[in-house]
């Protein structure tokens, strides 16, 4: 990411993005481990989105993995089809 933000952005912005980078980074890193904190403290949960578990206590772990996995995932895919398209345009123009 950090890549990205420096090779598209102009020189003069560059600084400027990757604080902005950083920023956010901070910000959600903090949300995210409330919120992630907030479902570990209300209690294990009936249902649980990974089949493997079988433990009802894990659940709630379980769940915020999975969870987390298919964020992962879906960024990744968002990354790609943004940027990737970029670079195939790129690579063309040469």
């Amino acid at each position: 990411m950090s890549n990205t933000i420096s090779r598209t952005l102009p020189k003069e912005e560059t600084g400027v993005g990757m604080g902005l980078l950083s920023m956010i980074n901070f910000i959600s890193g903090a949300i995210a481990m409330s919120l992630i904190g907030k479902l570990l403290d209300k209690g294990s949960s009936s249902f649980h989105l990974n089949p493997v578990v079988t433990n009802p206590t894990a659940y709630v772990y379980s769940n915020i993995f999975v969870v987390l996995s298919i964020v992962i995932v879906v960024a990744i895919v968002i990354y790609r089809l943004q940027f990737g398209a970029a670079k195939a345009v790129a690579r063309a123009n040469q």
